[in-house]
């Protein structure tokens, strides 16, 4: 048989046997069960020399071939996985929407729809990614590491994922609905693409990482505690093969106070003196410091000391007259707005911004409003019967439920 029918047979045997040579490499460490699905695939793959026997009879081994081939060929996947490419692909996203809305504005038909083209590829590649992230993270706890056998490196790999979860969810919460919306503009394509494809597979992902998170932190907390009794149980091994080299040994801690060999310093310390001071500043404990300083210059001179009493000044009033309350210039206003609306022989209308203009407020025209709705909220039951209220507001485009308020129009009630 040439070389090259002996590739053609190797190659062959993996492209047949692909899903238990993927599964051995990915999730068994290179190990092919010996089960009776496999035992096709196990003549194949050492015919080929692609595997060989263990000591064990659990199965073959892939070789060391194998396994670089399918890590290096996957290595693109494995790359993709990163976070890092969620925040670029989003940013190039939001940067391809607003190049749309300018090919849309500018009639320029063929940009607009190559741009349509690579936004919908990105979207629903976006949404691949995100969904291959969850897939990796749930894998590795449903193994819990299990393709490592030391535990500082299973501790390695949780805290790894838990840092790319808490960078995922930052990611998450700087994408808000708002940011969504504002690419998306009044476009119905961005809005579908954005607003309902990209926006729930992100809630969804939100919810599994709480999930994964935790389920990664009861794994951290556990290897952590594995980690302690391994220390553990790796010292007891230690004392128990002194003890069978050396059978007569007797553990005395005499043994580690009289050791010739040995100058003081190395074996003694010198004693620590302890000394306590009391927080004599603490306000808790004042009485019972002032007594206890008393008793002890008492029992010094014999006689009891005298405590002096503090000096009081007395506080005089110079005036009897009443000192008015500076009253905020917002609030005057307001009690002015009303009144030019309550008064007899008032306006009939009036809006809160000709209000604004009038009065000439030094605040923002936001707070203005705030102000205005605040007291007639408040004073409902008292200005219903004598003021109407209508809302100059326009709903945000493609979400139900919020509101941008332009303006406020209060009408006098005329009752017939």
């Amino acid at each position: 048989m040439s070389r090259q029918e002996e590739a053609r047979a190797a190659t062959s045997a993996l492209t047949r046997y692909i899903e238990p040579v993927c599964e051995a490499a990915f999730q068994h460490r290179g190990t092919v069960e010996n089960t009776d699905a496999n035992l096709t695939a196990i003549d194949s793959l050492l015919k080929n020399r692609l595997a060989f026997r263990t000591d064990d009879d659990f199965g073959v081994q892939l070789t060391g071939v194998v396994m670089r081939m399918l890590h290096h060929v996957t290595k693109t996947y494995r790359l993709r996985l990163a976070v890092g490419s969620v925040a670029d692909m989003l940013e190039h996203l939001k940067t391809d929407c607003e190049n749309y809305r300018r090919a849309q504005v500018g009639g320029q038909i063929e940009d607009q729809q190559g741009l349509e083209a690579d936004i919908q590829e990105q979207v629903f590649e976006l949404v691949d990614l995100l969904r291959e992230l969850i897939q990796q993270f749930s894998f590795w706890v449903h193994t819990e590491f299990g393709t490592f056998s030391s535990i500082d490196i299973k501790i390695a790999k949780n805290q790894e994922a838990l840092s790319k979860i808490g960078r995922l969810n930052q990611l998450f919460a700087e994408c808000t609905i708002v940011e969504l919306n504002d690419m998306a503009g009044n476009d119905p394509l961005l809005s579908r693409l954005l607003m309902k494809t990209l926006k729930r597979t992100m809630d969804d992902c939100r919810q599994e990482l709480v999930n994964i998170a935790h389920r990664l932190r009861e794994i951290l907390a556990r290897l952590q505690n594995d980690r302690e009794n391994q220390r553990l149980n790796h010292l007891v091994d230690t004392f128990a093969q002194h003890y069978q080299r050396h059978p007569g040994f007797a553990p005395n801690i005499d043994l580690y106070s009289n050791l010739p060999d040995l100058p003081d310093s190395m074996v003694k310390v010198a004693p620590l003196l302890l000394v306590a001071y009391p927080n004599l500043a603490s306000p808790i404990d004042h009485d019972l410091l002032t007594e206890l300083a008393c008793q002890a210059a008492e029992s010094i001179s014999g006689t009891k000391p005298r405590r002096e009493k503090p000096d009081f000044v007395p506080v005089t009033v110079g005036s009897d007259e009443p000192i008015p309350e500076q009253v905020d210039p917002i609030y005057s206003s307001v009690d002015f707005f009303f009144d030019a609306l309550l008064s007899d022989g008032g306006l009939h209308a009036l809006s809160a911004s000709e209000g604004y203009q009038q009065l000439g407020l030094d605040v923002e025209f936001d707070i203005w409003l705030m102000v205005l709705i605040s007291r007639y909220r408040t004073q409902d039951k008292e200005l219903a019967n004598k003021v109407e209220l209508e809302i100059d507001e326009t709903p945000v485009a493609n979400y139900s439920g919020n509101h941008v308020v332009r303006d406020l129009k209060f009408r006098k009630v005329v009752h017939g």
